[in-house]
């Protein structure tokens, strides 16, 4: 799925889903075309995790 639905799917920030791409937490593929499709599996587990923390207690997920 692209980084936009993922990010509306799991109500989090579009950003966020890009920065988990860059640091390996997140699997992904890119098509020949060069679209970026994230795993919605990696990211529901990923989200899931209880050191997680989306309000940005642990990790400034922030939109700036």
């Amino acid at each position: 799925m692209t980084p936009e639905a993922a990010a509306v799917l799991f109500s989090v920030p579009l950003r966020w889903v890009f920065r988990q791409v860059e640091s390996g937490e997140l699997h992904f593929r890119e098509t020949s075309a060069g679209t970026l499709l994230v795993c919605p599996h990696s990211l529901q587990s990923l989200v899931a995790r209880p050191d997680l923390s989306l309000g940005s207690q642990h990790f400034n997920i922030e939109e700036k």
